[in-house]
């Protein structure tokens, strides 16, 4: 049985940006993008899948982003959604003219502590994990799951874009959790550096990632 609180909480941040004008919109989709984070857990059989890495699509009057599939299934809410080589989960409203859909890019096995970064690899291991084709529990289902400490996520730029709009293609919709040495997420160097340059306000431990900073 799903967590009615969790799913009221995760609808209400989503008319949250239904309802949003163009300027708040960004910061409502990141609220919804590290609820979802922060609050959930990608269930197969016997296996529980933290996720660690995000994209968020989102697409509406106000807010343009072409590289949104913008298809019927993502006009749909809290649903699964494959978009041709990855997993998304749909967190869209057709009344609102809303289509939006969160790309599932990274996951950890929580018992094993091992990652699964990618979308075409997260897609492959949760598939993986299903295993007996007739076993009626096997399914991939989101299940509400508070985890006692909150980890730190960054905000970076989506990537494997095409410069179709400067604008959205720079918008930083990516968000990325557990940052440690194990946690190989694409283009890892590039995205810390730039959250160094940037000065954001993030606690990162630089040499727990494995990196190291000379002083000149």
């Amino acid at each position: 049985m799903f967590d009615s609180d969790f799913l009221s909480r995760l609808a209400s941040k989503a008319l949250d940006c239904y309802q949003s004008d163009k300027d708040d919109l960004p910061g409502f989709i990141r609220e919804l993008a590290l609820y979802i984070m922060q609050n959930s857990v990608i269930d197969v059989g016997e296996h529980r899948y933290q996720i660690v890495e995000t994209e968020m699509y989102y697409w509406s009057d106000c807010h343009q982003d072409i590289y949104t599939h913008r298809t019927t299934e993502q006009g749909n809410f809290c649903t699964w959604y494959f978009n041709g080589f990855g997993l998304d989960l749909t967190v869209g409203n057709s009344q609102y003219g809303v289509e939006a859909g969160l790309l599932i890019r990274g996951v950890k096995n929580i018992a094993k502590n091992e990652y699964f970064s990618g979308p075409t690899i997260v897609l492959k291991e949760l598939f993986r994990a299903i295993g007996n084709a007739y076993a009626p529990s096997n399914s991939i289902a989101l299940k509400a799951f508070a985890s006692a400490e909150k980890t730190e996520i960054i905000s970076s730029v989506r990537i494997g874009l095409p410069q179709k709009d400067i604008d959205f293609r720079g918008r930083p919709y990516r968000y990325i959790s557990d940052l440690n040495v194990a946690h190989k997420f694409a283009d890892k160097y590039s995205v810390i550096k730039a959250c160094l340059t940037e000065e954001m306000d993030i606690r990162i431990d630089i040499q727990a990632l494995g990196y190291y900073i000379r002083k000149t």
